[in-house]
């Protein structure tokens, strides 16, 4: 009985200690215009000088990973779902492993794997891949990647004379990109990245 006590007490030693070498990182993304913060109520100009008013930005981002110096991945996030709303902000935040990093790699949109999953298989409502997420595209059986929709004024005479919507979904828009920066991550610290 002496030696099951004994290893119960080591198993969970280790997880515990396994679990706690984890930092939290936040995240946050800001819209810009010319080096500006810049939120959806404003407009703005194109090279064709139409004024372009944002409605909705919302977009994928998967298979987060540091970049160890050996150029292994280390993932802390499958999949995030960021909805940039009319400040043209949104953050999250998640546990990372600690260490030293010479990179950050992103997926932008929902790899293979996941976007060919019936959406019905992610219960949890604020799951990024729930129906109630509204980003299923039904008729294509896949998710939009990137959903950018708004209002265009020709004139520009402060009147808006029609709607535009930019959805991206099919595997071959999946992008992966990598910001390469040095990272340490310290047991129990907090951090933030802004992009």
């Amino acid at each position: 009985m002496k030696k099951i006590l004994v290893l119960l007490f080591l198993g969970t030693f280790f997880i515990s200690c396994k679990k706690n070498k984890r930092a939290e990182l936040e995240i946050s993304f800001q819209t810009e215009l010319n080096g500006s913060s810049f939120d959806m109520s404003n407009t703005f100009s194109d090279s064709q000088n139409r004024s372009i008013r944002l409605e909705l930005f919302k977009f994928y981002l998967s298979n987060l990973s540091f970049i160890d110096e050996g150029g292994e991945l280390h993932e802390f996030e499958e999949i995030v779902l960021l909805d940039l709303g009319s400040s043209g902000y949104t953050s999250f935040t998640s546990a990372i492993p600690t260490g030293k990093y010479t990179g950050l790699s992103v997926g932008i949109g929902v790899p293979q794997n996941l976007n060919e999953q019936d959406p019905s298989n992610y219960s949890e409502e604020d799951h990024p891949l729930n129906t109630t997420q509204a980003t299923f595209w039904g008729m294509n059986s896949m998710y939009r990647f990137v959903m950018i929709d708004g209002r265009y004024d020709l004139e520009p005479d402060q009147t808006f004379d029609g709607t535009f919507s930019y959805h991206t979904g099919h595997n071959q828009s999946f992008r992966t990109i990598t910001f390469n920066q040095n990272f340490e991550f310290k047991k129990n610290e907090t951090y933030q990245i802004e992009l």
